[in-house]
């Protein structure tokens, strides 16, 4: 992004109050920067924080930018939120410019790289269902299928969450469910 001459459109889609693309913002001001979200409430806030980014809410599930108008999209920590995930990433391919980018980020909580991936292989329990509102669950194998099949290619994809926030996301997990309190 800072090698560009050019102003770049950057649509962050469920952005919470928009809190990464202020912080992009902050860093790289030349770009434009656009968020939205289903959360009326998370938008209202954002718009009172952050002045110079545009921020709106998604009405009826449409995302709402013209074929290949967006140079970047962020899609983080979204598609275990969401129902219709193939959609999203259907829309996002189909706003990107052709040399666009699509930066997505989403827990591999079905993977044996992770702790929640050990307890769920070992114990056949899924802890995050149950207390962080995760209704899809994702493996390295099967966010690569999701993206080949709405012709996305990754380029570079990582691993970041480290053990000890694993280990104690877990434990709270652990304590939320024998509290049997709602998340």
């Amino acid at each position: 992004l800072k090698a560009q001459n050019h102003q770049l459109k950057i649509l962050d889609i469920g952005c919470g109050a928009g809190a990464m693309i202020a912080s992009l913002q902050k860093t790289l001001p030349q770009h434009q920067y656009n968020g939205i979200d289903v959360s009326a409430k998370a938008i209202e806030y954002g718009k009172s924080q952050y002045k110079n980014i545009n921020l709106d809410i998604i009405k009826s599930g449409k995302i709402d930018f013209p074929s290949s108008s967006i140079d970047l999209v962020i899609i983080s920590e979204v598609l275990e939120h969401v129902d219709d995930y193939k959609n999203i990433l259907e829309k996002a391919t189909e706003i990107l410019k052709k040399d666009g980018f699509l930066y997505l980020t989403s827990p591999l909580e079905k993977s044996l790289l992770t702790v929640q991936g050990i307890i769920l292989k070992t114990t056949n329990i899924l802890l995050s269902t149950k207390t962080t509102g995760h209704i899809n669950t994702f493996t390295k194998k099967t966010i690569f299928g999701i993206l080949h099949a709405t012709n996305l290619r990754p380029i570079q994809y990582s691993y970041s969450q480290h053990l000890f926030w694993q280990i104690s996301m877990t434990v709270y997990q652990i304590l939320l469910i024998a509290l049997k309190k709602d998340v």
